[in-house]
């Protein structure tokens, strides 16, 4: 057999050609995903942003005493 030689741009766009077809499946993926846990997905982002956001007001109200022991002592009860 004799070997073939193929143009140097030629290479070079095959080599681009799959690595952006990868990037375009992950991202089509990614997409597909994202649409699937939307309705889970956007509830737990906001309560775990608002959770980080209020840990430091909730620090300096217990270190001045007035927020008692709200994370382990809670002052409701849900009874169905």
């Amino acid at each position: 057999m004799t070997a073939v030689t193929v143009p140097r741009w030629l290479d070079r766009s095959a080599a681009w050609a799959w690595r952006l077809l990868l990037i375009g499946a992950v991202a089509a993926g990614a997409i597909w995903l994202l649409d699937r846990l939307w309705l889970v997905l956007v509830p737990v982002v906001i309560a775990i942003l608002l959770a980080r956001i209020l840990i430091h007001p909730v620090d300096a109200l217990q270190v001045a005493g007035c927020a008692g022991d709200w994370p382990r002592e809670p002052r409701f009860s849900c009874s169905w």
